[in-house]
């Protein structure tokens, strides 16, 4: 639940404050959650809803609407620090 919250799933970004924002950038979930919410296209499903959905889209605004590219490059950033990290530990735990 720490990392739906802090990825603004029930928070939208704009509403939280500077502190949780920036712990919200260290966390996967969030460009994961941004980057797949644009590629649905969330923000076009509230707008064809109406009524109510349109007081969550200006909620969630900020949330969904990204560059999908660069959320991408950053995760796979991630992934090859990850994947780095890891070889580096298991080498040095057990080297050949």
């Amino acid at each position: 639940v720490p990392q739906m919250l802090l990825a603004g799933a029930f928070i939208p970004l704009a509403d939280m404050d500077p502190v949780t924002r920036f712990l919200s950038a260290l966390i996967p979930a969030r460009w994961t959650f941004e980057t797949l919410g644009a590629q649905i296209d969330v923000l076009g499903i509230f707008q064809q809803q109406g009524g109510d959905s349109l007081k969550t889209y200006r909620g969630f605004f900020e949330t969904f609407h990204v560059d999908a590219t660069g959320h991408l490059l950053i995760m796979l950033a991630g992934l090859l620090i990850l994947l780095a990290a890891s070889y580096i530990a298991l080498r040095r735990h057990d080297p050949l």
